[in-house]
């Protein structure tokens, strides 16, 4: 490694509030480093914005959410339905336009 690099580490927040290292092929670039999140960074391109459906999913109803499939992002502090998930599962959470 050359010392201009840097090493970005991935951090994956479990659903009991405790952490752990992920590899960064595990996410894909879109992912924000710890060290973006802390600095308040944003992501390079908004392209994984589009592959999230994001919902309005109330703390009660969390745990419903992540029953159907629902994934919370850590960055954000929101639930999404993953790319490629049956969006009429998570009906009631879906923003209404």
């Amino acid at each position: 490694m050359h010392a201009s690099e840097e090493l970005t580490e991935y951090i994956e927040t479990l659903a009991d509030g405790s952490t752990r290292n992920v590899p960064e092929a595990a996410y894909g670039p879109a992912l924000l480093s710890v060290r973006e999140v802390v600095a308040g960074s944003k992501p390079a391109s908004s392209s994984s914005s589009s592959s999230k459906s994001y919902l309005s999913v109330p703390y009660a109803e969390k745990d419903e959410a992540k029953a159907l499939g629902a994934r919370w992002d850590a960055a954000r502090k929101k639930w999404y339905a993953p790319q490629g998930a049956e969006l009429d599962r998570f009906d009631k959470w879906l923003p209404k336009t």
